[in-house]
């Protein structure tokens, strides 16, 4: 199962800057989820293991907005776009206008050889419009989603429980993120065959270094 660690910190103390890219790098993480105003922090290191969260955290700036803000990352080598969705539109049943939207911002990336990850936060939609949307992203082969933010306190064994109502209802792989994470969670996604499990803790990631992998 692959690892992914968030930046959470809002301050830009040099300390936790430094704490944060040196465990991302020097430890079983497999990628660094970042925002575009630390991207200045990070252009000495290795950008293809560097996912920037664009609109973070509520989705509501204007399209053009965004579409110029994945544009400019993903002109820098970053691995990933995790683009945030605009929760009021999938309540809404506003599917088209999030699938126009996406579709611009995949072809931006897959022109410049970048993955496009959408990002929602579940707590506040039904599970239902959540299979729905993954469905719609099929059709335009975006195979991956992001369960949360992480602006929000969550349930972690509901989102264990999503991911597998997602994988078992469409081809969407889903990265299932919380704030929540205990030692013990790691081993029930992985059961529950998640592929991918993003935390934004350093201490998170620090003690499963020592637990998981013994090292």
């Amino acid at each position: 199962m692959l690892l992914e660690l968030q930046f959470r910190n809002s301050s830009l103390e040099e300390e936790y800057l430094n704490k944060f890219f040196k465990i991302g790098y020097d430890s079983l993480v497999d990628q660094l989820i970042i925002y575009p105003y630390l991207l200045k922090h990070a252009h000495q290191l290795d950008m293809s293991k560097i996912g920037v969260a664009v609109d973070y955290p509520f989705g509501v700036q204007l399209p053009k907005s965004r579409q110029q803000q994945v544009l400019s990352c993903a002109k820098l080598g970053v691995s990933s776009i995790e683009l945030i969705i605009n929760q009021s539109l999938i309540v809404n049943n506003q599917f088209g206008e999030i699938m126009e939207e996406l579709q611009i911002c995949k072809k931006i990336c897959d022109d410049n050889n970048v993955i496009l990850r959408p990002v929602i936060d579940y707590k506040d939609l039904e599970v239902e419009d959540i299979v729905y949307l993954c469905q719609e992203l099929t059709n335009i082969s975006i195979f991956s989603l992001v369960t949360s933010t992480m602006v929000y306190t969550d349930t972690p064994i509901d989102n264990i429980i999503l991911c597998q109502a997602i994988t078992r209802n469409t081809a969407v792989s889903p990265i299932t993120a919380s704030n929540m994470w205990i030692d013990r969670h790691w081993k029930l996604a992985e059961n529950a065959g998640i592929n991918t499990f993003r935390t934004n803790s350093t201490r998170f990631v620090a003690n499963l270094q020592k637990t998981v992998y013994n090292s």
